[in-house]
């Protein structure tokens, strides 16, 4: 099967990163598709404690959802 082949420019830094990224038997293409592919894969954990709100902040948010559950409640 033939294969199309694109190349793209990169600055040195960013190379240089990819390079970083490059497990022993990957080819640089093999980083850039694992990555992007990685990168669709999020699981909610990985969002895991980055809201840094304050305690009225959480109040608030935690009384919005409850009064968006109670809406739920009464739709269904």
């Amino acid at each position: 099967m033939k294969m199309n082949i694109k190349t793209i420019d990169l600055d040195e830094e960013t190379y240089k990163k990819l390079l970083t990224e490059k497990k022993k038997d990957e080819t640089v293409a093999d980083v850039v598709k694992r990555l992007l592919i990685s990168r669709k894969q999020k699981s909610l954990l990985d969002f895991a404690g980055i809201w840094n709100l304050t305690d009225d902040e959480w109040q608030k948010l935690r009384q919005t959802l409850e009064e968006f559950r109670s809406q739920l409640d009464v739709m269904l």
